[in-house]
């Protein structure tokens, strides 16, 4: 336990839950051609250990793969730091005071969204089915509301 990972047993992800949410939650401007994004949205940042301190795997490829298929068909898409072996970001904790700090590798996770109450409740479910199917009791979520900012052309 004192690498930050529990005894218990990686599961699929089961996103059954999540069908609750019927509301159209992909940024409407991403059903332009070509997409033009721009103006108010969510930004959600979910953080994911991909890596103990001790190397043992925390979140599986194969749960990985699902998590961007799900938000690629929500969402339209996301983006994502490297998967790979040697995962890109780097954090730690101190779960008690006291206590050594708990040392692990990342997978940064990004998603823009209509900013509506309906993504909250999206990513407040997912952050349970997350907690569930990995090997960490806790797993980040924020959200960001974020202007994405209009293109155009400098005047001659």
């Amino acid at each position: 336990m004192g690498n930050g990972v529990a005894a218990k047993k990686r599961k699929a992800l089961d996103t059954s839950s999540l069908d609750s949410i019927t509301e159209d939650l992909r940024l409407a401007s991403l059903s332009r051609k070509p997409p033009a994004l721009q103006g108010h949205a969510y930004r959600f940042k979910i953080v994911l250990p991909l890596l103990s301190q001790t190397g043992e795997e925390v979140f599986s490829v194969h749960q990985l793969t699902a998590l961007h298929e799900l938000l690629d068909h929500r969402f339209g898409g996301s983006l994502a730091s490297s998967n790979v072996a040697s995962p890109t970001w780097y954090g730690s904790y101190a779960p008690e005071s006291g206590t050594q700090p708990v040392k692990d590798y990342h997978c940064i996770l990004y998603v823009y969204t209509r900013p509506i109450d309906a993504a909250d409740r999206f990513f407040q479910i997912l952050k349970s089915i997350l907690k569930q199917a990995g090997l960490q009791d806790e797993v980040l979520i924020e959200r960001v509301p974020v202007w994405l900012v209009e293109g155009g052309f400098p005047d001659p």
